[in-house]
């Protein structure tokens, strides 16, 4: 198991990838990832997360490998985090009022990913109810 398990199953097309268009797309693709995150997910796949570094060292043959859990691999923040440091446009800023920073602290000081993978739940959950709503609303 290594990298080329995991990534099929977690991460199957870059964050920066053209099909993560909407905003429903990108808290998918982010939620997964997420998922992947977790210990029981990263041990399947014979992998290291260095705490305090924010990146996965996935072992099995393809020592070196990294996997970065940062901007860089967030459909989110490839798609609208802007390069001054505002994240003003982001789903999670919009729904929340607040940035994701909260909830990937326990992902670099503890490797917890449970905090991100609830706040992407709530606002996909919220963004769904607000389509839903505007479809309704062009009945």
């Amino acid at each position: 198991m290594s990298i080329e398990t995991w990534k099929p199953e977690f991460y199957p097309i870059p964050a920066d990838d053209k099909r993560l268009r909407t905003r429903v797309a990108c808290l998918e693709h982010s939620i997964r990832k997420w998922i992947g995150l977790r210990e029981t997910n990263l041990e399947k796949h014979g992998c290291t997360f260095h705490i305090g570094t924010g990146f996965v060292e996935f072992h099995g043959g393809v020592y070196g490998k990294f996997f970065f859990v940062d901007d860089s691999s967030c459909a989110l923040c490839v798609r609208w985090y802007q390069r001054d440091g505002r994240c003003r446009p982001c789903p999670i800023v919009r729904v929340t009022g607040r940035t994701c920073q909260t909830a990937w602290a326990p992902w670099i000081r503890h490797g917890d990913p449970e905090p991100m993978i609830r706040l992407l739940r709530k606002v996909l959950r919220s963004v769904k109810a607000e389509l839903a709503a505007k479809r309704e609303k062009k009945r």
